[in-house]
């Protein structure tokens, strides 16, 4: 996937962390991550030394010391390039992951600390869907939280329905400040492809007569 390539180009310009916001659904978050894991290369031996991952990480003191302790190799200059670490996160896109997420970044201090976040789906929960009553949806706040946390990073929003996106206030802090259209691979399967398809095909339905209902 195209996220995956940004993912590996920021580890090879000193990105310390990415964080992907993997869809709203566990299937969808199961699908992302494992496709990660496999791009990546994550299971095989030697990568470890590139990439560390977490998945749905709380704030608890293993998972803080861990990541600390990454950073700090990058903020060592006498750690060899092939020893520094990025740290990639998958948080499924719910308002309580994201709460946990923020907290965890919030005891690590990311001051100085280049981050990545790309937003997967991005039409999907991400949009603050109470901005008409002048409120804020409960995953929009939680993603302004995590964002707030990390001083120095930047936002990638993937989406293969991009109104919602292009279409909010542009004084959002999910208005886009470009937009790039990627071409769809060979094996992308879109409605257009779908209904050229299903244009060959004949369906037909059986006339069934419906009983008459007595409403009292």
């Amino acid at each position: 996937m195209s996220f995956e390539t940004v993912a590996a180009l920021a580890r090879d310009n000193a990105f310390q962390m990415v964080i992907v916001v993997a869809g709203t659904s566990n299937p969808l978050f199961e699908q992302s991550t494992g496709r990660l894991r496999r791009d990546l290369r994550l299971d095989e031996p030697g990568r470890e030394r590139r990439w560390i991952q977490f998945e749905n990480p709380g704030d608890d003191d293993a998972t803080e010391q861990a990541i600390r302790d990454v950073l700090d190799g990058w903020r060592d200059a006498g750690t060899p390039e092939e020893f520094k670490r990025t740290v990639l996160i998958t948080v499924l896109k719910h308002h309580r992951r994201l709460q946990n997420l923020s907290e965890l970044v919030r005891a690590v201090g990311m001051q100085g600390v280049p981050v990545l976040v790309i937003d997967d789906e991005a039409d999907q929960a991400s949009l603050n869907t109470e901005v008409a009553q002048g409120q804020e949806s409960s995953t929009y706040r939680r993603l302004m939280d995590l964002r707030q946390e990390l001083p120095n990073h930047t936002y990638l929003q993937y989406t293969a329905t991009p109104q919602a996106p292009l279409l909010i206030s542009i004084i959002d802090s999910l208005s886009p400040n470009f937009v790039q259209v990627l071409d769809p691979g060979t094996e992308y399967v879109a409605g257009e492809s779908s209904s050229r398809t299903m244009a060959h095909w004949r369906v037909s339905f059986r006339p069934r007569t419906c009983q008459r209902m007595q409403i009292p």
